[in-house]
């Protein structure tokens, strides 16, 4: 079983068609933590992630910290965000132009989870053509020095990724001084709760449903799963490589694709 998936691009060999750019689910995680009690499911869940497991347990500890009606601790959010910043790659990102993402509510969230492994291929909230990117220049784009640099090339990628670098270090003080940003974590006040943190590669979003003092249900959305939808940032990305030989063509993919999420095995070809 593969937990974190898998991406798979091909190019057309003579550029002219649009990329093809698909993201193969990552395997049941959900199975192997439903029906234990919430101690053991968090135990095993960061064991399960070769890359981004520390992200993983944040997500899934504030989701089952919701379900339970527990407050989220800033203190101990600015700790989880200071041990994913020592454990976590900090990658470049790709060039696109951002389309804003509007983080799913509490209802859109409860029926994702509903909707179980069956509407696994559907996203949460309302259906775009082009689905919104989450990313680190998508998250930061209100910032005046990112704004000063202008465009969505990699200038400007780059400056995000070294604006939120620069800026963790007041992030966390803000969270301990109970005056800055928390991860999103909500609950129905009926055993349902849902988290979502700003992972190293965008959004990463935990579902679960406690029921008689064990998880009855569980889904994970990695940021993956909108970056690299058939109508995400990727294919967006991909679109615009230059012209030139496949050997070529192959190198500037893998970069895009890197640059975007490292965290996943890949796959690019040309046809």
């Amino acid at each position: 079983m593969n937990p974190e998936g898998h991406v798979s691009v091909c190019l057309d060999a003579e550029g002219r068609q649009a990329p093809e750019v698909s993201f193969e689910l990552p395997g049941d995680v959900e199975g192997l933590v439903v029906g234990r009690e919430p101690q053991a499911a968090l135990r095993l869940i960061p064991a399960l992630y070769s890359v981004c497991g520390t992200a993983q347990a944040h997500a899934a500890v504030t989701a089952v910290e919701a379900a339970l009606g527990m407050p989220v601790d800033r203190t101990t959010a600015a700790a989880r965000l200071l041990c994913r910043v020592t454990n976590e790659g900090w990658q470049d990102l790709g060039a696109s132009v951002p389309v804003a993402m509007t983080p799913p509510s509490m209802a859109e969230m409860r029926t994702w989870l509903n909707a179980g492994r069956k509407g696994a291929m559907v996203l949460p909230g309302p259906q775009s053509a082009r689905t919104p990117e989450t990313t680190v220049f998508s998250r930061r784009l209100d910032d005046p020095l990112l704004q000063s640099l202008g465009g969505h090339d990699m200038t400007a990628r780059l400056g995000a990724r070294l604006l939120e670098l620069a800026g963790l270090p007041e992030d966390m003080r803000r969270l301990i001084e109970d005056d800055g940003y928390a991860p999103a974590a909500n609950g129905g006040g009926d055993g349902f709760g849902y988290a979502a943190i700003d992972a190293a590669r965008g959004l990463l979003m935990h579902a679960a449903l406690i029921e008689n003092g064990r998880i009855a249900a569980c889904r994970v959305l990695p940021p993956t799963r909108w970056n690299f939808d058939a109508a995400g940032v990727a294919a967006r990305c991909l679109s615009q490589l230059p012209a030139g030989t496949d050997g070529d063509r192959l190198g500037q993919a893998r970069i895009v694709i890197n640059a975007i999420d490292p965290c996943v095995a890949c796959e690019v070809r040309i046809n």
